[in-house]
């Protein structure tokens, strides 16, 4: 009996640490449009269009948030971790929406237990 309970208890475990279902959406529509006015104050001088695509594919695989904390920690170059956290979740929000990630009603919510688990495909 006991085999049987850590088994059950180990599958419910890798069930619970599996990637977040990315179909449902990774921000909402308001966050990207917050995001995108942040960004073209913030980022667009040192990161072009089209920038973030080879990005995320050098990403796949990882957290989305490791590439959050990358930004949170390190952006802009001249301020680096200098702006406020929800001005770097918007701006995440609309590089999501650039590069073709889905919209949804859950906003992207950095340290949230769906945000620890979104992947980066």
């Amino acid at each position: 009996m006991g085999t049987f309970l850590v088994a059950a208890l180990l599958a419910i475990w890798v069930s619970a640490a599996k990637a977040a279902d990315a179909s449902v959406g990774w921000y909402t529509k308001d966050q990207a449009r917050a995001g995108k006015k942040l960004y073209m104050q913030h980022c667009l001088s040192c990161h072009p269009a089209g920038y973030f695509g080879p990005v995320f594919k050098a990403w796949k695989g990882e957290r989305l948030a490791s590439l959050y904390t990358v930004m949170a920690e390190g952006m802009p170059e001249s301020n680096p971790g200098g702006l406020d956290r929800e001005v770097y979740t918007q701006v995440l929000a609309y590089i999501l929406k650039d590069v073709g990630y889905p919209r949804g009603e859950q906003p992207l919510e950095p340290g949230s237990d769906r945000f620890m688990r979104l992947v980066i495909e």
